[in-house]
C-alpha cells in the first residue's frame, strides 16, 4: 500500500509540474499569437509607408519639373526684351536710312 501512495504522491507532483507547464505554455502561446499580430501590422504599415514614399516622388518629380520652368522664366523674359531692343534698334536705324533716301530722293518735301 505504500508503494501505491507513493505512486499517488509521485502522479500528484507530475501533475503539479505539468499544470504549471501548461500554464507557461499558454503565456508563451499568447504572446506568440501577440507578437504574430504586431508583426502583420508592421508589415501592413511598411506597405502604406512604402506606397506613401512612391507618392511623394511622384510628387518631388512634378515639382522638379515646375521648377525647371520656373527657372527658364528670366531667362525666357531677358531673350524677348532683347529681341524687342533688337527690333527697336533695326526700326530706328532703318527709320532713318529711310528718312534720308527719301530726302534725297524728294528734296522738295523736306525744304
Amino acid at each position: 500500500m505504500y508503494e501505491i501512495a507513493s505512486k499517488v504522491e509521485k502522479h500528484d507532483e507530475d501533475i503539479k509540474e505539468l499544470k504549471i507547464d501548461i500554464k507557461d505554455l499558454y503565456a508563451k502561446t499568447s504572446l506568440l499569437t501577440e507578437l504574430s499580430i504586431s508583426i502583420k501590422t508592421l508589415a501592413e504599415n511598411l506597405k502604406d509607408v512604402k506606397q506613401t514614399v512612391v507618392e511623394i516622388k511622384k510628387d518631388q518629380d512634378e515639382f522638379k519639373d515646375e521648377v525647371q520652368a520656373l527657372k527658364h522664366i528670366p531667362v525666357q523674359s531677358k531673350a524677348k526684351m532683347f529681341d524687342k531692343a533688337v527690333i527697336a534698334v533695326v526700326s530706328a536705324i532703318g527709320g532713318g536710312i529711310l528718312m534720308y533716301l527719301l530726302k534725297v530722293a524728294l528734296p522738295q518735301f523736306f525744304s
